[in-house]
């Protein structure tokens, strides 16, 4: 008899986590296991990548309910459900005292579900942590964590609370893991490392494809995957092309991504008048095609926990540069698959300057990155292991 299993995640968006689910779904055993997801928003650009034996539940609330403040909340009203856009408000206010007390109430408003699961597994931390541990009927509870706890301890107090009652946390680097143990020790025996699951095969297949823009090769064409935001180091990237420009390097920047803080670096690029040299793609399920035809790839982060979209850009082999975020080391060798430069406008700078006057240099970092063995599909039989210890 299959094993009932429940994956609760917030969305489908462009991010690293709905990717990292989409790529452990899709490597799934469903004749061992019957898998329901439950996604509070159920709207995104991976919405249409979720494999076809998933069974995606709906639940009773509307999906605006738990979009973004204050655009989910215009459209309650719009929609004449004002109770909910009270509840929503109220959420977002209290968010501002105690994100943890907020991220309760929030997971409270979400209705219960009724099937009983052998296994329950919160694929984003905090309220749904909270939501999974309150109302969730299940055998075996597991909680995943995609990040630096030390860079994202918001939450601090009531994760502290409910992280008692799951038998296990999952986080997704030893980086990470240390991180955890170090603020909840009390817990250490219940972390767990299951790193993002990257295919080869899978991502290989996409590169193939056509890619939507023709790079011009009169240029170094330098490509991010990353929503537009500081935590993402978009800054640091603009302020590079703008000193790259400067020096009469040929460069352009593709950013592929989207968030709410986007207008803001379009504002930025303007201001710089590097329009022609930092262009915005926005949001694409298919990145792979972007990144194998550029010549660079770019992650300028002010912190990750353990990013797939780098591990997708080494399994394409290319030439990769990123700052020297806390978990840097667990993603790049510095100078033999990668360079790792100082977080900051200028260590970009000096890191794409560097590729750029150097061919042998990108030549050589292609190399290393051809003879490793990349790719983890095997990763996902830890969490298998996890789910059998009934």
């Amino acid at each position: 008899m299959k094993k009932e299993i429940l994956f609760i995640v917030s969305d489908m968006e462009s991010g690293g986590f709905q990717k990292s689910l989409v790529s452990l779904l899709q490597c799934f055993d469903y004749d061992k296991y019957s898998v329901d997801l439950l996604i509070l928003s159920p709207q995104g650009i991976f919405m249409n990548q979720i494999p076809c034996e998933v069974n995606v539940l709906k639940l009773d609330v509307p999906r605006k309910f738990f979009s973004s403040f204050p655009k989910g909340v215009i459209e309650l009203i719009k929609e004449k459900e004002f109770v909910l856009a009270l509840k929503r408000t109220f959420h977002f206010c209290l968010s501002r005292i105690d994100k943890g007390k907020a991220g309760i109430y929030m997971s409270k408003q979400i209705p219960t579900l009724s099937k009983v699961y052998d296994v329950a597994i919160d694929y984003n931390g905090q309220h749904l942590l909270y939501y999974m541990v309150d109302k969730i009927k299940a055998k075996k509870k597991i909680s995943y964590f995609h990040s630096d706890y030390k860079k994202w301890d918001y939450y601090k107090n009531a994760d502290m609370i409910y992280y008692d009652k799951v038998d296990y946390i999952v986080t997704i680097s030893e980086i990470c893991k240390n991180s955890l143990d170090d603020i909840f020790p009390k817990y250490k025996k219940k972390t767990r490392v299951i790193h993002n699951i990257s295919s080869p095969r899978i991502i290989k297949k996409l590169a193939k494809e056509e890619c939507p823009i023709k790079f011009d090769s009169n240029y170094t064409n330098i490509i991010m995957v990353g929503r537009p935001s500081q935590v993402k180091g978009y800054d640091f990237a603009i302020e590079a092309c703008v000193k790259l420009k400067k020096m009469d390097y040929k460069v352009r920047f593709y950013a592929i991504g989207t968030s709410n803080e986007v207008e803001k670096y379009k504002e930025m690029v303007g201001k710089f008048d590097v329009q022609k040299e930092f262009i915005f793609i926005g949001e694409t399920n298919n990145p792979y095609t972007y990144v194998k035809n550029a010549d660079i790839y770019l992650h300028p982060s002010r912190f990750e926990g353990k990013s797939v979209a780098i591990d997708e850009a080494k399994i394409l082999c290319k030439p990769i540069i990123i700052s020297d975020f806390s978990t840097a080391t667990d993603h790049i060798k510095d100078k033999i698959n990668g360079l790792i430069v100082e977080m900051s406008s200028k260590g970009v700078y000096k890191g794409l300057k560097q590729m750029i006057d150097n061919p042998h240099l990108i030549q050589e970092l292609v190399e290393n990155l051809s003879k490793e063995t990349l790719g983890n599909e095997d990763e996902v039989y830890k969490l298998y292991q996890l789910i059998e210890e009934l």
